[in-house]
């Protein structure tokens, strides 16, 4: 099974959006760095931090070997945290995992390392297309990411998929009214 390793920003995010669940059907196991569960998810908006554990998230430990190689990418790439470093590492010292990050700079340098790497735009594609999330709920998560000053999302591929949605959800046939 695929394992998605979760950083922060991606987290924070996806808690907008109120679909951690509907994520959670999807066939992969999805991980969260035990430091980055510990030190940086402290505001994830509709949920507390101890809900991930409860719904499906898993804690990943990293080893010496592995916080080393964090340290060394940490020291390499200033422009990086630590804990961005963690999640790299777990990712790409774990078989068939996939960092989900929102970092731009995180995204790069895994690209660099050779890690497979996708935004939050590709899960909640993922959600879409295996049945875990309708449209008119996936719409409405995106119009939250899109109106908060806070997600850096790009912005064409964002609307592309808005409008995807819209059209989607109004060939959707129409209850009719009750009269009663």
């Amino acid at each position: 099974m695929r394992i998605i390793i979760n950083d922060s920003s991606a987290l924070i995010d996806l808690a907008k959006t109120r679909l951690l669940e509907n994520l959670l059907q999807l066939p992969y196991r999805f991980v969260i760095p035990d430091v980055l569960y510990t030190d940086e998810l402290i505001t994830l908006r509709h949920y507390h931090r101890e809900q991930l554990l409860d719904i499906g998230f898993e804690l990943g430990e990293l080893n010496g070997l592995q916080v080393g190689k964090a340290s060394a990418y940490s020291r390499q790439y200033p422009a990086l945290s630590l804990n961005d470093c963690f999640a790299l590492v777990m990712t790409e010292t774990t078989a068939d995992a996939v960092l989900l990050t929102g970092d731009q700079r995180l995204r790069r340098v895994a690209e660099q390392q050779g890690v497979a790497v996708h935004g939050i735009l590709w899960i909640l594609d993922q959600a879409y297309e295996q049945g875990a999330v309708d449209a008119a709920n996936l719409h409405a998560a995106l119009l939250v990411l899109d109106n908060d000053p806070l997600t850096r999302l790009p912005g064409k591929e964002l609307q592309r998929r808005m409008q995807y949605l819209a059209t989607e959800i109004s060939k959707q046939p129409k209850e009719p009214f009750d009269d009663d």
